[in-house]
């Protein structure tokens, strides 16, 4: 015999067993997700890694509300929200969605028709933010707190291009 009684035998079990659970959960728990809290719902400031400023509504411009860089902070003038059907919501003002025409960005009430206010991630990133009517263009902050829709390879840094999705 091995010298072991069956109580010790059953309790080894016990902990071999709890412990391959754990590793399991852990794995599991480090597995990447298919969705991302942003995708889900969640309100999130867009900073631009380049700039350092995040992607907002100027109100100090009286009458308008340009979408520009703003200094991050947790508020409503820099909150988005990318919807399922890939609008990309702004929080300072209920039903506006950011909206371009190729080059230019404004804010504009969310419509279903309009193929300018449609988003995503860039492809194979988690920093990009692409319009989907204008492949080959990607949203940038450009060094003067502007913002605009261009093609990558006209950009001299790749950071005015990138976006990093913070959530609260």
């Amino acid at each position: 015999m091995d010298g072991m009684s069956g109580r010790s035998r059953t309790a080894g079990r016990v902990r071999l067993g709890a412990l391959a659970t754990a590793a399991a959960c852990l794995i599991v728990g480090l597995a990447p997700q298919a969705a991302t809290a942003a995708d889900d719902g969640a309100w999130v400031n867009l900073r631009n890694p380049y700039t350092q400023a995040c992607l907002g509504i100027n109100t100090a411009i009286a009458g308008t509300m340009p979408v520009t860089q703003v200094t991050c902070k947790v508020t409503n003038f820099n909150s988005w929200n990318l919807s399922d059907e890939g609008w990309l919501r702004n929080g300072y003002q209920s039903g506006s969605c950011l909206d371009t025409n190729g080059t230019n960005l404004y804010l504009s009430t969310c419509n279903t028709t309009d193929p300018g206010q449609l988003w995503e991630r860039l492809p194979g990133t988690k920093v990009g933010i692409v319009p989907k009517a204008f492949p080959g263009k990607t949203l940038v902050g450009w060094a003067d707190g502007t913002v605009s829709v261009a093609a990558p390879g006209s950009v001299d840094q790749a950071g005015k291009y990138q976006w990093q999705w913070n959530w609260w």
